[in-house]
């Protein structure tokens, strides 16, 4: 898995992608929530 994060100044886009290079996931998140999304 491969994680990118792009930090703008009010929130991040997050996207996951696998082995394959197939998305897994892509969240756009406030960057104050950004450490929920650590956790998850």
């Amino acid at each position: 898995m491969y994680l990118g994060i792009d930090l703008h100044k009010r929130y991040a886009q997050v996207a996951v992608i696998d082995q394959a290079g197939e998305l897994v996931e892509e969240v756009r998140v406030k960057n104050a929530n950004l450490d929920d999304l650590a956790q998850r």
